[in-house]
Order: C-alpha cells, then sequence, then structure tokens
C-alpha cells in the first residue's frame, strides 16, 4: 500500500520532527554554593546533570592564592570569609558543560556582606565561553548585607543581564565576585551563590543534516504547488 503526502498534510509532520530535534529544555538550579552546613566546604553543594563546576577560590588582588576560612552565622549555616589582612580580595568559580551540552542563565542569586570596611567595591563579572568579561553588578559603599541580592536590585547592569541571558551556547561560565575594602581589616563574607538556567542538548550532527532535509523538502513541495 502506498501513501503519499500532500505539502499541506506534511507540515504538521514537519513541526513534530523539528520539536523532536530541537533542544530539549529543563528549568534548572544549575549551580548553588551555601558553603556547608556544620562545617565549612568550598566545593558546590548542588551542581545539576551535565554540567561541573570547580571549587570556590579566594585571591589576592595580583590574582595569587589567598587563605580563606569559614564562620557560623547561625544554626550551622556556613559562610566563606577572606580577609584583606591575609590579601583576600575576590573569589570565583568555573561552570563547565559536559561535552554535547550548552547551558543557559535565567537567574542569580547573592548574598554576601562586608565588614570593618573603609570604603568598598562591590563586583560581579562573568566570562562566558572565555569571551570577554560581563559586568553584572557594581557599586560602592561602606559596610553591607545582602539576604538575596539578584538582578534588578541597586547596582545591577540591567542591559547587560537582559542581553546575556539570550544566550544558549554557554559551555563555560567564569563568575568572579569581588568585595574589596580599603582597610586593613576589612572582611569580605560570602553566604549563597545560586544560579539558575537550563541546560540544552546540543542536536548531533546527524540529526542537523535531517533537520536540514526536511527544510529543504518543504521549500520544494510548495514551490511545486505555486501556479506557472
Amino acid at each position: 500500500m502506498n501513501f503519499k503526502l500532500s505539502g499541506a498534510g506534511s507540515a504538521p509532520l514537519l513541526a513534530l520532527a523539528l520539536l523532536a530535534l530541537a533542544p530539549q529544555a529543563q528549568a534548572l538550579d544549575l549551580v548553588e554554593f551555601t558553603f556547608g552546613t556544620g562545617v565549612g566546604t568550598d566545593t558546590a553543594q548542588h551542581v545539576a546533570a551535565h554540567l561541573t563546576v570547580s571549587p570556590v577560590v579566594g585571591h589576592k588582588r595580583g590574582g595569587a592564592v589567598a587563605p580563606h576560612t569559614f564562620i557560623d552565622l547561625g544554626d550551622g549555616n556556613m559562610a566563606m570569609q577572606l580577609a584583606m589582612a591575609d590579601g583576600g580580595y575576590w573569589w570565583d568559580f568555573t561552570l563547565t558543560a559536559d561535552p554535547g551540552y550548552t547551558f543557559q542563565i535565567s537567574d542569580a542569586h547573592f548574598a554576601f556582606r562586608t565588614r570593618n570596611t573603609a570604603g568598598v567595591g562591590r563586583t560581579i563579572r562573568v566570562w562566558p565561553n572565555q569571551d570577554p568579561s560581563v559586568l553584572w553588578y557594581n557599586a560602592a559603599g561602606g559596610d553591607t548585607v545582602f539576604n538575596d541580592m539578584g538582578p534588578g536590585g541597586f547596582g545591577w547592569k540591567t542591559d547587560n543581564w537582559n542581553a546575556f541571558i539570550t544566550r544558549q551556547d554557554l559551555q563555560t561560565l567564569r563568575v568572579q565576585l569581588v568585595l574589596g575594602g580599603n582597610s586593613g581589616g576589612s572582611l569580605a563574607i560570602f553566604d549563597r551563590v545560586m544560579l539558575e538556567g537550563e541546560v540544552l542538548a546540543v542536536p548531533e550532527p546527524g540529526s542537523a543534516l535531517l533537520l536540514g532535509g526536511g527544510l529543504l523538502g518543504l521549500s520544494l513541495m510548495k514551490r511545486r504547488r505555486q501556479p506557472a
């Protein structure tokens, strides 16, 4: 038995094929640092499937590794602390997708505080796929506490953020958080960091060719149906 599909009848089938071949997105907490409960740690407490993340590392102004400590903020909620007296100035981590996957950032949450500062700059920068850095947040002031700072908050670079979250091609993302102070007694305390978004499967080359062939076939069918 032979079946013949008209151009109109093939459109729904092509739409289903496109849906099947498209990257399957799923809303996720991509990575979260809470720095441990009861015992401090510099490793992430949560990482989504198909992603890996490096430990948080503290740095001095010149980039050398700075020592860090952990403090209990109450009820076992640990935080990571860098002291200017030890050269602590900023820390970062890198989120990386497994081969065959990319990810997209849709939201971000940071909780940090400064103490004993004599003027301080607070900056969050990211490097997507080792591209030039994108500035998410930049503000200045004295001692401060943020319980849950995210996009839209004071100091957030909204235009930069809105342009960034359209990217679906992220293979690596380096996140750097700087809390500097002019006083040798300054402390930078990092309580929580969470990035939310989607993990995307990259279509295999064969699937991409099949999709291209389907689109070409549909184009040819439309041309044949047009009157001469």
